[in-house]
């Protein structure tokens, strides 16, 4: 897993973090200050590229994982805390 790459396409949209996994989808992480102040044009664009990707949102005021859809996007709103767990098992 190569975690630290962000992703930003020619329309200008980006994606904080990027984990590329070997032999799986990669991870999209957003981050935020507030869950509320999410956008999902960034991440339904990376899902244009990368249709299996996992897409998360961690922000300091989640205090329980919720999933939520934008259309055909699924986004996992998670804590840093939850985030750090996500990772560590992917890395397995």
């Amino acid at each position: 897993m190569w975690p630290g790459s962000y992703w930003r396409d020619k329309h200008g949209h980006e994606v904080d973090f990027i984990c590329a996994r070997r032999g799986r989808p990669p991870l999209a992480i957003e981050c935020k200050w507030s869950a509320a102040a999410f956008d999902p044009a960034a991440l339904r664009a990376f899902a244009l590229h990368y249709p299996k990707a996992e897409c998360f949102v961690v922000s300091q005021d989640t205090d329980r994982t919720a999933t939520r859809r934008f259309g055909n996007l699924k986004v996992s709103f998670v804590s840093l805390e939850s985030l750090v767990k996500v990772l560590a098992a992917s890395a397995q």
